[in-house]
């Protein structure tokens, strides 16, 4: 009886913290707007992905990974080597991938989460990156 009260106190402990860290990243907002020449960006038209990336971020990589699949050109910003210019944008949790329109700065889409295949598509699209089909 005392294992099944523990496990449902510790049971209860993950559920409220689980909730927590979902309200925390719900409530986290990435920037609407950069400033091109932060990233040497500066003169450059089209469109940029920039992601902000730390070194244990597992989701992290799987944005990456799949953004070189796409032959997606990416301006990796490493908050731990950057602080100065995460801290600029509000960037603390990673991962944190934007499509950004150049030379506004303007960021048409921003992704807080790990890749998903309608996100990785969307980077991809706004990108210009033509997407090879499959032969049918």
């Amino acid at each position: 009886m005392e294992r099944l009260a523990l496990a449902l106190a510790v049971l209860g402990l993950v559920t409220l913290a689980t909730a927590a860290f979902r309200r925390r990243r719900a409530g986290r907002s990435l920037p609407a707007r950069i400033e091109p020449a932060d990233f040497h960006l500066d003169g450059a038209v089209g469109a940029a992905t920039v992601v902000f990336t730390s070194p244990y971020c597992h989701a992290c990589q799987e944005w990456l990974r799949e953004l070189d699949a796409a032959r997606v050109p990416v301006h990796r910003v490493n908050v731990a080597t950057h602080a100065v210019l995460a801290g600029r944008y509000e960037i603390n949790a990673t991962p944190a991938v934007l499509s950004v329109e150049l030379p506004s700065g303007r960021v048409l889409a921003a992704y807080d989460d790990g890749p998903t295949p309608g996100a990785v598509a969307e980077v991809v699209r706004l990108a210009g990156v033509a997407v090879p089909t499959a032969a049918g």
